[in-house]
């Protein structure tokens, strides 16, 4: 007497698929979480004066984008204004570089950035911008994803 199976090919794909999706939405729900985590960090270093932001255009390039096969599935993004006036706008320059940078990424990524090509000076001189929220998104990440495994 042979094995005979009990389901059907669509069934079990169906199946399959269903909870492969529920894992992504898991895994972008873990990075919306992440990602906000960093910016905020990143935002309050300009709000508690680590640097002087102006014209409020590196707070306003400071978010972050989720894609998923090439789609944003999520981003944030926040225009600031400093107290001087400025004719860049600081929250595109950000997102424009942060999908950039993500169509050059796999299936499902998460892009953090400061967009305005000064940020990269501002650290230099010992100011924090976005190491601090890179450190803590990279670590807090790492141990969420190994908790889904």
């Amino acid at each position: 007497m042979g094995v005979r199976a009990n389901f059907n090919m669509p069934g079990l794909n169906q199946y399959i698929n269903d909870a492969l999706d529920a894992k992504i939405q898991n895994i972008i729900r873990i990075m919306r979480v992440v990602g906000e985590d960093a910016i905020n960090e990143a935002r309050s270093y300009a709000k508690d004066k680590d640097w002087q932001d102006v014209t409020g255009n590196l707070r306003s390039s400071i978010g972050y984008v989720i894609t998923l096969n090439g789609n944003i599935v999520s981003q944030d993004f926040e225009k600031v204004q400093g107290p001087q006036p400025t004719t860049k706008d600081g929250k595109k320059i950000g997102y424009d570089l942060a999908i950039d940078i993500a169509k050059a990424l796999p299936e499902i990524a998460l892009v953090i950035v400061a967009g305005m090509n000064y940020a990269s000076t501002v650290e230099s001189r010992g100011r924090n911008v976005l190491t601090s929220a890179e450190l803590k998104a990279k670590l807090k990440l790492n141990q969420f994803l190994n908790s889904i495994r």
